[in-house]
Protein backbone atom coordinates (compact mmCIF):
# COMPACT_ATOMS: atom_id res chain seq x y z
CA UNK A 1 0.00 0.00 0.00
CA UNK A 2 1.14 3.22 -0.88
CA UNK A 3 2.40 5.39 1.93
CA UNK A 4 1.23 9.15 3.14
CA UNK A 5 3.73 11.49 1.45
CA UNK A 6 5.75 13.89 3.43
CA UNK A 7 4.90 17.69 3.96
CA UNK A 8 6.27 19.97 1.44
CA UNK A 9 9.00 21.48 3.86
CA UNK A 10 10.25 17.82 4.72
CA UNK A 11 10.72 17.08 1.42
CA UNK A 12 12.49 20.10 0.85
CA UNK A 13 14.97 19.26 3.43
CA UNK A 14 15.13 15.53 2.25
CA UNK A 15 16.23 16.57 -0.83
CA UNK A 16 18.36 19.37 0.14
CA UNK A 17 20.53 16.92 2.58
CA UNK A 18 20.97 14.62 -0.45
CA UNK A 19 21.93 16.80 -2.87
CA UNK A 20 24.75 18.42 0.20
CA UNK A 21 25.63 14.86 0.26
CA UNK A 22 26.26 14.41 -3.77
CA UNK A 23 27.98 17.98 -4.17
CA UNK A 24 30.70 17.41 -1.17
CA UNK A 25 31.15 13.87 -2.64
CA UNK A 26 32.55 15.37 -5.69
CA UNK A 27 28.69 15.47 -7.76
CA UNK A 28 29.58 11.75 -8.37
CA UNK A 29 27.03 9.49 -10.26
CA UNK A 30 26.33 5.94 -10.45
CA UNK A 31 26.78 4.17 -13.82
CA UNK A 32 24.12 4.06 -16.48
CA UNK A 33 23.61 0.47 -15.43
CA UNK A 34 22.91 1.02 -12.16
CA UNK A 35 21.06 4.31 -13.00
CA UNK A 36 18.55 2.34 -14.91
CA UNK A 37 18.06 -0.33 -12.69
CA UNK A 38 17.53 2.54 -10.04
CA UNK A 39 14.92 3.82 -12.04
CA UNK A 40 13.14 0.66 -13.15
CA UNK A 41 12.87 -0.24 -9.58
CA UNK A 42 11.49 3.51 -8.99
CA UNK A 43 8.72 3.23 -11.48
CA UNK A 44 7.23 0.09 -10.58
CA UNK A 45 7.03 1.05 -6.99
CA UNK A 46 3.90 1.18 -5.31
CA UNK A 47 5.46 4.66 -3.51
CA UNK A 48 5.70 6.54 -5.98
CA UNK A 49 3.66 9.48 -6.81
CA UNK A 50 2.27 10.83 -10.02
CA UNK A 51 4.68 13.70 -9.83
CA UNK A 52 7.60 11.16 -10.31
CA UNK A 53 8.49 11.87 -6.47
CA UNK A 54 8.84 8.94 -3.68
CA UNK A 55 5.99 9.26 -1.49
CA UNK A 56 8.70 8.17 1.35
CA UNK A 57 11.41 10.17 1.56
CA UNK A 58 9.65 13.07 -1.31
CA UNK A 59 12.69 13.02 -3.65
CA UNK A 60 12.27 13.78 -7.21
CA UNK A 61 13.44 9.81 -8.59
CA UNK A 62 14.88 10.91 -11.73
CA UNK A 63 17.54 12.88 -9.67
CA UNK A 64 17.80 10.86 -6.63
CA UNK A 65 18.65 7.92 -8.73
CA UNK A 66 21.63 8.90 -10.07
CA UNK A 67 23.68 10.25 -6.87
CA UNK A 68 26.48 7.77 -6.06
CA UNK A 69 25.93 8.88 -2.34
CA UNK A 70 22.19 7.94 -1.99
CA UNK A 71 20.24 4.67 -0.90
CA UNK A 72 16.53 4.17 -1.37
CA UNK A 73 14.67 5.11 1.48
CA UNK A 74 12.89 1.23 1.89
CA UNK A 75 16.16 -0.04 0.59
CA UNK A 76 14.81 -1.32 -2.66
CA UNK A 77 17.67 -0.43 -4.85
CA UNK A 78 20.63 -3.22 -4.15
Amino acid sequence: MAQKKPTLLRRLINFTIAYIKYYVSGCKDVDSNTYIKRLDTCLRCENLDTLNECAVCGCPIFDKAKMKTEKCPINKWN
